[in-house]
């Protein structure tokens, strides 16, 4: 069977250069560039950065500290989603005594143990999973993403997959049944409700398959992700009693048009090292694209169910953050999940980095400062490492601009060498090199047409606005 190198194992050093050492040169030398060149004008930019971050550093931790405690207030997150004191020990049956902390990790040990056993078939040493699948239309390489989930490499009786539409007339649904008449000792069923539960169309698709699910620990999936073989035996082997939340990162692959070269490198060379780092906070930061959870923990009398997070329009994010007001961890796996793009627009490009955009913009200082973020587009920070280089030794601005750009960009391309190692291979130097320039060309626009817009965006034919000074709840659908 076709395999991605994704899939293979890889050395403690591979991890750590791509966990820490490339997204620190990544930062560093945006930083180094500002600090070393900048003075007068230039520094205070740099002053603003470094203020930036130690405000969200602070306040991310802080954050971190409340949402542990179970102090957080309406303003900053739902009260359902937040324990009061001693709530934790009696959801887990600790009884008294202690912090509340020790305690409740056997507790939860052995609850969910015993949770996890209740769906054990003939063999003990893996847990029935369900796979869940959202969808809403065609996408581009629909049929061979999916198909990719027919074919993991996990026990028949173990697993089930469920699609699940909000319409019945949605075009997937004849490509899921074709699946599943070409693959029909899978254990694949389609669900076809749209129950409104809240302004999230994604997590309204989520609802019914979830809680019709056979087994406890469940992974949502969207339709655009590529499954390997092994994904399931990787989630059932990383989803330790302690976890609450189970995520991947994504990296896009194969694209095969100018947009999706546009969306590759955005994702890639600029989303990416950002959600490396934010990974780091002490505050959840995740991404939903590939994530598993259970079941008892949503439905647990602290959550209350999935339809709790109707109105979320960033439902990983939300999800999250109640796993860790629970004291549950949020982890991220080592593995990448793989995106593969095939043909896309420049419009659609546009249309989701905005919509990306607006997320930030709503989520405000306490995910990182929206409207600040301009300050460490590669462009500015090579137009003020040449001003400054030009303000100090004298001369022209433009050679110590283009120079440091174009240091920027050889961190970018060698960054995407490391992630993206599926058969693909690696990108095309001169491709990405026009698709980087693009794209940095692009992001003040993005930047500026963001800021100046209204709450409103798009997704999947669907308009919503989202609500101002809150995680991201959806304010009305016209």
């Amino acid at each position: 069977m076709s395999r991605v190198r994704g899939a293979e194992q890889h050395s403690a050093t591979y991890y750590f250069l791509i966990d820490y050492v490339f997204p620190s040169l990544w930062y560093g030398t945006n930083i180094a560039i500002i600090y070393m060149s900048f003075k007068y004008f230039a520094l205070v930019f740099g002053s603003l950065g470094l203020l930036l971050t130690i405000i969200a550093v602070s306040a991310t931790a802080g954050l971190g500290w409340l949402v542990e405690s179970g102090n957080v207030g309406a303003a900053l997150m739902a009260p359902a989603f937040v324990c009061e004191p001693g709530d934790w020990e009696r959801l887990a049956g600790g009884g008294g005594g202690g912090d509340g902390r020790t305690g409740n990790k056997a507790s939860t040990s052995l609850t969910r143990s015993e949770s996890m056993s209740a769906s054990l078939g003939d063999d003990d040493s893996l847990p029935g999973i369900s796979v869940l699948k959202p969808l809403c239309g065609v996408d581009s390489m629909l049929e061979t993403n999916l198909e990719t989930f027919f074919q993991l490499e996990y026990p028949e009786a173990k697993f089930e997959l469920v699609f699940s539409v909000t319409e019945a007339t949605d075009p997937a649904l004849e490509v899921v049944r074709s699946l599943m008449v070409k693959y029909p000792k899978v254990h694949a069923s389609i669900v076809v409700a749209d129950p409104q539960v809240g302004y999230n169309p994604k997590l309204n698709n989520l609802i019914v398959p979830f809680d019709r699910a056979e087994f406890d620990l469940c992974l949502c999936s969207d339709s655009n992700v590529y499954a390997e073989p092994d994904l399931l035996t990787l989630f059932a082997s990383e989803f330790d009693d302690d976890v609450g939340f189970l995520h991947q990162m994504p990296v896009v692959s194969k694209p095969g048009s100018w947009g999706a070269w546009l969306e590759y490198t955005y994702v890639n060379a600029t989303i990416l090292p950002m959600f490396i780092v934010g990974t780091l906070t002490p505050f959840p930061c995740v991404w939903g694209k590939s994530f598993a959870i259970r079941r008892s923990d949503v439905n647990s009398p602290h959550i209350g169910g999935l339809a709790s997070f109707g109105n979320c329009i960033a439902e990983d994010l939300a999800i999250s953050t109640a796993m860790h007001a629970m004291r549950l961890r949020v982890k991220l796996m080592r593995r990448t999940v793989v995106q593969r793009l095939g043909v896309w627009s420049f419009t659609q490009f546009w249309e989701r980095s905005t919509r990306w955009l607006k997320y930030r913009k709503a989520m405000g200082v306490v995910m990182g400062g929206f409207t600040l973020e301009w300050v460490f587009y590669g462009p500015v920070i090579a137009l003020f490492a040449g001003l400054s280089w030009a303000w100090l030794m004298g001369g022209s601005f433009v050679l110590p601009a283009l120079s440091a750009f174009a240091l920027l960009g050889l961190l970018a391309y060698a960054f995407v060498r490391h992630i993206d190692n599926t058969l693909a291979g690696p990108p095309s130097p001169l491709r990405f090199a026009a698709s980087w320039i693009a794209v940095q060309a692009l992001l003040i626009p993005m930047w500026i047409t963001v800021m100046l817009s209204r709450r409103d965006l798009q997704w999947r034919g669907k308009a919503i606005t989202l609500a101002p000074n809150s995680h991201l709840p959806v304010k009305k659908e016209r």
